[in-house]
C-alpha cells in the first residue's frame, strides 16, 4: 500500500501532485550558483583556503619560477622593462616640500628647500676622495636605482626587504639602507613563542597582528659552509621596510606579478623554441636516402673505394647540391613551417598574458600593427591608469615610509635639518611627483585643457604633474628666469613690451 502524504490542512495529497511539487523544490534548489555546481567540474577546488597556506607551500617554488622567467623569457623581461619605464621613469618619484608659514597660504621657502636639498644630497651616488658615497649600505646605488631595484624585486619576487640601517659610517647622514634577499626569510617557519607572540612564515607578529620582528637567516639556504648552521637572526619591525602588494586578508607575503601567468608563459616558451626549431629544419630542406636498386646497393658496400656519402649520409649545407649515386633515391622532408595558425594562436596567448598582467596587448607585445588612434588611446589611458596606481604602492609603500625614517634620523639623530623647536613636533608637508606622459594628440589635448583653465574646471598644478611629472611653481620660476635672459639679451619674447621694459628696469 502507497504511503499516504497530508497537507498542511490535514487533507491528503495525491502522489502525483506530491511527486511534482518535490520534483520542482529540488529544481530550485539546483538553480543556485552555476559556478558551485560541480558537473563536469571534478577537478576544481571546492573548498576555500587561507592565502597564507597556500603561499607557505608555494612561494618558494613561484618566486623560483618568476626569476627563471625574469632570466630567460623575452615576454617577461619586456613587461619589467615597461614596469620600470612608466612607473619610475629616468627620475625615479620626486620629492616636493609643501610646508607653509604659520597658518597662512605662503609657502615656507626656507625649510622647503632645505628638506628638499638634504634629500637630494642623500639620494645621489658620488665619490668622494676617492670612497663610494650613496644612500645604499653597499654604496652603489643611488636612491634612483634603489627605487628601480625595489620595484623589479617587488614584482619578481613578489616582495622586497630593506633594512633601515641607523648611524652608518660611510655616507653624510649617517643612514643608509640595505636590501635583504626575500629567501633569507624562510615561509615555512612557524612557531608559537613563549611571550604570546607567534612567528608565521617567518614573521613574528603581536596579539594585534602587527609584525615586531623578522626572523631572517643568517645565510642562504642554497649556501652550505663547513660548520655554520642556518641561525636566524631577529631584526625589529622599525629597521625594516616590507614591500609587497597586499591582495587577500590577513596576507603577510607577497605573490610574483608572474604567478597568474606564468604556467601559459613557460608553454608559450616552449612553443616559440618548438617553432624555432620547426623553422631551421624547413629551411634547411633536408630528406631521406632510400635504396632505390638493392644489387646495385649491394655491389656499392663490397667496393673498398665507396665515398662517405655510399653510407647514406649528407650534409645539409646551404646553397650546396650533392650527387646521389647509383642505388639510392632521395625523399624530401618539409615540414612546412611556418604555419598559417602560428600568428593567430600567438595573438590570443599574447592578450591572455597581457590580462593577467593588467597590461594591454599591443605595449605588452610591442606590436602596434593592428590598432588604430582610437583603439591606441583608449589602450594607452587604460595603463597609464595602471601605472599610477603601482605609483601609489610604490609612494607608500617605500618612498613615503623610507622619507619618514630619514626624517626623523636627519632632525633628531645627526640635526643636518635644523628645524625649530616649535616645528620638530610637526610632522613635515611632502608630495610625491611621479612621471607624467605626455600626450597621445598633444594639439587637441592642449586645446582641451587650455578651455578647461579658462572655465575653472583644472588647475596648471594638475595638468602639468599629469604630463610632465613637474611643479607648477618650478616651472613658474623656470619661466620668470628665462623671460629675464632674453629680454636681457635684446631677443623677442612672448610677454608684452611693457613687462619687458619692467625687466629691464629691474636690471
Amino acid at each position: 500500500m502507497a504511503p499516504i502524504l497530508y497537507g498542511p490542512n490535514g487533507r491528503p495529497i495525491p502522489l502525483s501532485k506530491a511527486l511534482r511539487k518535490m520534483r520542482g523544490q529540488a529544481k530550485a534548489f539546483m538553480s543556485g550558483f552555476h559556478g558551485a555546481n560541480s558537473n563536469n567540474l571534478a577537478d576544481w577546488v571546492t573548498l576555500p583556503m587561507e592565502i597564507n597556506a597556500i603561499l607557505r607551500n608555494d612561494l618558494q617554488k613561484l618566486r623560483a619560477r618568476s626569476r627563471d622567467l625574469a632570466r630567460n623569457d623575452d615576454t617577461a623581461r619586456r613587461f619589467l622593462f615597461i614596469l620600470k619605464q612608466n612607473v619610475l621613469g629616468s627620475a625615479g618619484i620626486v620629492l616636493q616640500a609643501k610646508n607653509k608659514l604659520g597658518a597662512g597660504k605662503k609657502q615656507d621657502e626656507k625649510r622647503n628647500d632645505e628638506i628638499e636639498r638634504e634629500w637630494t644630497m642623500f639620494h645621489s651616488k658620488r665619490r668622494v676622495r676617492g670612497v663610494s658615497v650613496s644612500p645604499s649600505a653597499c654604496g652603489q646605488l643611488s636612491g634612483r636605482e634603489l627605487g628601480w631595484l625595489s620595484l623589479q624585486t617587488r614584482a619578481v619576487d613578489g616582495e622586497c626587504f630593506m633594512q633601515i640601517l641607523r648611524g652608518y659610517p660611510h655616507n653624510p647622514h649617517k643612514f643608509a639602507v640595505r636590501f635583504l634577499n626575500p629567501d633569507l626569510l624562510d615561509s615555512s617557519y612557524c612557531v608559537e613563542l613563549p611571550n604570546g607572540n607567534r612567528v608565521e612564515m617567518g614573521i613574528e607578529f603581536d596579539q594585534f597582528d602587527r609584525p615586531v620582528n623578522y626572523h631572517f637567516s643568517e645565510q642562504h639556504p642554497t649556501r652550505k659552509f663547513q660548520g655554520k648552521g642556518a641561525r636566524r637572526i631577529p631584526i625589529p619591525a622599525d629597521q625594516i621596510i616590507h614591500l609587497f602588494r597586499k591582495e587577500y586578508v590577513g596576507q603577510i607575503r607577497g605573490i610574483p606579478d608572474f604567478a597568474a601567468i606564468m604556467h601559459k608563459t613557460k608553454m608559450l616558451h616552449g612553443v616559440h623554441e618548438a617553432i624555432v626549431v620547426g623553422w631551421r629544419v624547413a629551411a634547411a630542406k633536408m630528406g631521406f636516402f632510400t635504396v632505390r636498386d638493392v644489387d646495385a646497393f649491394k655491389t656499392s658496400l663490397d667496393d673498398e673505394d665507396r665515398s662517405p656519402f655510399d653510407a647514406g649520409e649528407i650534409e645539409a649545407t646551404p646553397g650546396s647540391f650533392d650527387v646521389i649515386p647509383d642505388g639510392y633515391k632521395l625523399d624530401t622532408f618539409d615540414p612546412q613551417y611556418p604555419t598559417s595558425t602560428y600568428e593567430s594562436g600567438h595573438k590570443v596567448f599574447m592578450q591572455q598574458l597581457a590580462n593577467g598582467l593588467n597590461v594591454s596587448s599591443p605595449t605588452l607585445s610591442n606590436n602596434y600593427a593592428d590598432v588604430n588612434y582610437s583603439s591606441l588611446r583608449q589602450a594607452l589611458l587604460e595603463d597609464r591608469e595602471g601605472w599610477r596606481c603601482l605609483q601609489a604602492e610604490m609612494i607608500d609603500g617605500f618612498y613615503q615610509p623610507l622619507f619618514d625614517e630619514w626624517y626623523d634620523w636627519t632632525v633628531y639623530g645627526t640635526g643636518r635639518i635644523k628645524a625649530p623647536a616649535a616645528r620638530r613636533a610637526q610632522d613635515p608637508v611632502v608630495v610625491w611627483q611621479p612621471r607624467g606622459w605626455p600626450w597621445v594628440d598633444p594639439l587637441k589635448e592642449v586645446n582641451a585643457q587650455v578651455k578647461a583653465i579658462d572655465a575653472h574646471l583644472r588647475t596648471r598644478q594638475s595638468i602639468i604633474a599629469e604630463t610632465t611629472g613637474a611643479d607648477f611653481i618650478e616651472m613658474v620660476d623656470e619661466l620668470a628666469v628665462e623671460q629675464e635672459t632674453l629680454v636681457e639679451r635684446g631677443l623677442k619674447t612672448a610677454i608684452p613690451d611693457d613687462m619687458a621694459e619692467n625687466y629691464r628696469d629691474r636690471g
